[in-house]
């Protein structure tokens, strides 16, 4: 292909580049590399593309120019806003900073084609408007990875800075209108506040109720106030200090209300929350469960007066707003009560999200709601915490008020109150065994008599832990306890254990050994709730054991006796499983295309099942089909192999 004739309006010196058909002007080093200006002409000679490079790659910003009508070379690909004339791309070092649009008029242009607005003065050129938060950027790159946000508004307002390195943002600054520095903070690698933090307020916007408070000065944990606060005056005289000491690790016993079981009453626990050396969360959280039991709200208004800064009610609710918005652990919502936020959000939510064991719960709920009785909702809360945490007679006291709160919200209630804390009866004569609807193969018992008074003699091991501590948190035996196992346990209870086995099952090539994780252990650091539902489930699992060896009741086999229903019990456990975990994951969408046959839980049938108790119902059915898949092959060796239990 013949070179065209260079148009006079190219420069001298260009390369025509037959590949892009464009005429080319570019500077290189002495190696013949690229490095210097850069320029490409169209045939007609008309400027489509001007930048630099630095060492062969792109470096600083790239021009590139289209015009108008059909026969218009594209700015690129795709995604060009309407009335687009240049595209201007930043490069550093060949990587693309960014990309922005630009009018025939150099105005810059949104994604829809809308201009930016005009910009002041003060905003440099090379500053980004971002539609989506209508302010001006300017990234300014440095060294090693090192970059600088700048954050204006149209009007000129000097906004915000934030220091980027390797990517990521690690300390952040605010402005005020006259231009000083209002708020400065590192941050650590998720862009939560992490070491120095200073703050100062204006004297005509006071953020705490002290209007002396001028400035404050602290440091933070990766989110959480740690350490001693420094509040000043204008003159930089202390006002005041707030201790906010460690971030709370774990959940402490004051904290979760175990020290020992319901011995403290509100006195010791004043004299607890006001000892000297007491970490500043876990003290704050012992006043508030005094306030819970004393019902002295003067009195736990007067110990936050002594120890916190408070803040100007509006900043007080907007700092709950925010502790709550986080979803925050304990520590950090204690914290957000010391920081001088309005508690009784901070405290409801901390009622919430104790895990395990927490009789405190039910004393933050109630102390949120001797601060703010006219929360929502309050029904409900209260019956869904005693449920969770060993009340069912404070749950449905709760129901009834729930009730008057909102029409029909009792009766889940009553429903969830009522299958957490029943009775356990025996599963097969209850559930029955439903003729199938399909011919089986016939099938037995496969594990011998020995290795079924294990298993019966292992599950009896679990409910009977599960008792202990239930009865150790009631401080009495309720009815509602699970079932004493003692008679099952001739020689004591079993070692629990977690470990590996080694499984031969037949392959095509003959006999495989298969590695397979079986974990037969508890925790017992539960919530009641979850710990009544795992006694649930391995309850139904030891019924179904001792009618498979022939029992009508829970006892320890003397021998084993078939049953003609095996095969057909089998069936319905594996069959029932598969129906509840896919109400569970699809909400039955699957079992409805397969025309897979419904059944009677609890009285209702599956596809009506509150959704709160799926969890249940597909836990109860997977635990009764691991045991019958344990007693169908008798190289198994504990219905808790993981294997077993795959859905």
């Amino acid at each position: 292909m013949n070179e065209p004739v260079r148009p006079a309006s190219v420069p001298t010196g260009v390369v025509y580049n037959a590949e892009s058909a464009l005429w080319e002007l570019a500077e290189h080093d002495e190696h013949g590399t690229r490095h210097g200006s850069f320029a490409a002409f169209r045939a007609d000679g008309t400027l489509v593309t001007r930048g630099s490079y630095s060492e062969g790659k792109r470096d600083g910003t790239f021009s590139t120019f289209t015009g108008e009508g059909t026969a218009a070379r594209p700015l690129r690909a795709c995604c060009v806003p309407a009335g687009a004339r240049e595209l201007r791309t930043r490069f550093r070092a060949g990587r693309v900073l960014d990309e922005t649009f630009y009018d025939e008029y150099g105005r810059g242009l949104c994604d829809d084609g809308t201009p930016w607005p005009e910009r002041d003065a003060r905003v440099p050129q090379s500053a980004r408007f971002e539609p989506a938060n209508g302010r001006y950027i300017d990234r300014l790159e440095h060294a090693d990875g090192y970059a600088t946000l700048r954050v204006y508004q149209p009007n000129g307002s000097f906004e915000e800075e934030i220091e980027i390195v390797a990517g990521k943002a690690r300390r952040h600054r605010r402005f005020a209108a006259c231009g000083s520095c209002r708020e400065e903070t590192e941050l650590d690698e998720q862009g939560m506040r992490h070491g120095s933090f200073f703050a100062r307020f204006d004297a005509s916007e006071p953020h705490y109720a002290d209007a002396s408070v001028h400035e404050v000065r602290g440091r933070h944990d990766h989110g959480e106030a740690v350490g001693t606060w420094e509040l000043r005056d204008v003159r930089g005289a202390i006002v005041r200090c707030v201790e906010y000491g460690d971030v709370l690790a774990e959940v402490t016993p004051h904290v979760a209300g175990t020290e020992p079981y319901g011995a403290v009453d509100a006195e010791a626990l004043w004299v607890l929350a006001a000892s000297p050396g007491r970490a500043p969360r876990e003290a704050s959280a012992l006043a508030a469960r005094a306030l819970a039991k004393s019902r002295d709200r003067e009195r736990f208004e007067r110990y936050l007066a002594d120890r916190i800064a408070p803040l100007r009610p509006e900043h007080a609710e907007t700092a709950a707003q925010a502790a709550v918005a986080e979803r925050a652990r304990p520590s950090s919502l204690l914290g957000a009560v010391l920081g001088g936020a309005a508690p009784a959000a901070p405290l409801r939510l901390l009622a919430s999200c104790l895990r395990g064991e927490a009789p405190a719960a039910l004393e933050y709920f109630d102390a949120s709601l001797l601060l703010a009785p006219e929360q929502a909702l309050v029904g409900l809360g209260r019956a869904l915490l005693c449920i969770e945490h060993g009340d069912p007679a404070g749950a449905l006291a709760a129901a009834e008020l729930a009730e008057r709160e909102k029409a029909g919200a009792a009766e889940p209630l009553r429903q969830f109150c009522r299958i957490t804390y029943e009775a356990f009866p025996f599963r097969p004569a209850r559930d029955g065994v439903a003729p199938p609807d399909e011919e089986l193969v016939e099938v037995e018992v496969a594990q011998p008599l020995a290795a079924t008074e294990r298993v019966v003699e292992l599950y009896a091991t679990r409910l009977l832990a599960v008792r202990k501590e239930l009865a150790r948190r009631a401080r009495n035996t309720p009815s509602w306890l699970p079932p004493d196992t003692r008679e099952l346990l001739p020689r004591g209870e079993l070692e629990l254990r977690h470990y590996t086995a080694k499984i031969e099952d037949e392959g095509e090539n003959g006999p495989e050994l298969t590695e397979v994780e079986v974990d037969e252990t508890l925790e017992l650091a539960r919530s009641t709730r979850e710990l009544l539902a795992t006694a649930r489930s391995d309850w139904a699992a030891l019924c179904w054991l001792c009618w498979s060896a022939g029992l009508d009741e829970v006892a320890r086999p003397s021998c084993l006796i078939p049953r003609p229903e095996f095969a057909a019990a089998a069936h319905q456990a594996t069959v029932r499983c598969w129906r509840a975990h896919d109400r569970l994951r699809t909400q039955g969408l699957v079992a409805l295309a397969r025309n897979v046959a419904s059944f009677e839980w609890e009285g209702t049938a599956i596809d009506a099942v509150p959704s709160y108790l799926l969890e249940l119902v597909a836990a109860e059915y997977l635990e009764v089909r691991a045991i019958f898949f344990w007693l169908l092959f008798p190289q198994n060796q504990s219905p808790f192999q993981r294997d077993l239990r795959r859905v």
